[in-house]
């Protein structure tokens, strides 16, 4: 697992690719994390799932709830 604190692109997506992910919800997994990273907001699993809601201001195309978890599987916070 990978800490999503301080992960990279490239960590993030072997893991994902390992798990299953395709590049569509890779790209779409580490747009979330960079969004939670540099918000004003913190990185955290309620945040996250907050991205995959598609009627949320924090919608993130591409990030539904199974990507979502599969980023819990392949990493922590």
């Amino acid at each position: 697992k990978v800490n999503l604190m301080d992960t990279t692109y490239d960590q993030l997506s072997t893991l994902m690719q390992q798990a299953g992910s395709n590049i569509t919800q890779i790209n779409a997994s580490w747009k979330a994390v960079e969004y939670w990273r540099k918000s004003d907001q913190e990185l955290t699993w309620d945040n996250l799932k907050k991205s995959t809601v598609n009627k949320s201001k924090e919608k993130i195309k591409g990030f539904a709830i199974g990507t979502y978890q599969t980023l819990k599987k392949v990493a922590y916070l």
